[in-house]
């Protein structure tokens, strides 16, 4: 799909509650095979779509959307050097969304004198970073509800 049909746009509040199910899709579908049921149980335990938006208002973190043809299809956030969240839903990843969403943070950061150079990626995205100029610096984990959610580390260079 052509990057120009992609529109993509800050976050407002009335978007917390499509995030939370783009997140939750995204984790249940493409990042599910390789962890076990238990730790992609325990990575969606309790989150809502209140925490966007108090990731948004009280942390400061910003957040973009992408649509197509009027759906939303995604999201990004950052904070400092930080990329926090990418996910695509499932039915547009390979769509040029997560790209899209990539490129709007940079442009975001830098407007405010940032760069986004560090990220965690789950084991199915890192060629995408990698792609986008991320190289894994190491393995680590996010304990979460008694479970180790694994991620890669990521530096931009």
């Amino acid at each position: 799909m052509p990057v120009s049909q992609i529109v993509i746009r800050p976050m407002q509040d009335g978007d917390a509650a499509a995030m939370h199910a783009i997140h939750e899709r995204a984790v249940r579908i493409s990042c599910a095979p390789a962890l076990p049921p238990e730790v992609v149980d325990a990575w969606l335990h309790g989150r809502s779509p209140a925490g966007f938006l108090r990731a948004h208002d009280d942390g400061g973190e910003r957040f973009w959307l992408a649509e197509i043809r009027g759906l939303r299809a995604g999201f990004a956030g950052w904070l400092g050097d930080r990329l926090t969240a990418l996910f695509v839903d499932p039915d547009h990843q390979g769509s040029g969304a997560g790209r899209a969403l990539l490129a709007a943070c940079d442009r975001d950061a830098a407007a405010r004198g940032e760069a986004l150079m560090r990220l965690d990626s789950t084991y199915n995205a890192q060629a995408f970073y990698e792609r986008a100029g991320f190289r894994a610096i190491g393995e680590g984990h996010q304990l979460t509800h008694g479970q180790r959610v694994p991620h890669v580390s990521m530096l931009r260079l």
